[in-house]
């Protein structure tokens, strides 16, 4: 059965930064970003990803189906010292902006 996890970020005002210059970035982030993203990209138990911006631009959605949970929860173990850089990097970023993300998931 597939599995979907959807994360939703939003901002509050069209004021605030949407996403860190990638000039910024700490270069461990930078590459963990980039293997998560390959990760993702090649991983044959991704069913599907997509990517939506809301016409306000506040709101930004990510859908990745998974071909199941198992799948999903290998990928996260497999990837986890990158998904930790990448987690603490984020959390701070988006309390600085004031950006909250929410996660859903749904299947089993």
């Amino acid at each position: 059965m597939s599995f979907t996890v959807t994360k939703t970020s939003t901002r509050t005002s069209n004021s605030q930064a949407v996403f860190k210059d990638s000039a910024d970035i700490d270069p461990d982030v930078a590459a963990s970003i980039a293997n998560i993203d390959h990760a993702l990209r090649t991983n044959p138990a991704v069913q599907s990803r997509s990517v939506a911006m809301s016409p306000d631009g506040l709101t930004k959605t990510t859908t990745t189906v998974w071909e199941s949970q198992s799948a999903y929860n290998e990928f996260r173990t497999t990837n986890s010292s990158d998904l930790a850089k990448l987690a603490s990097a984020a959390s701070t970023y988006n309390k600085a902006n004031g950006i909250v993300v929410a996660t859903t998931t749904s299947g089993a």
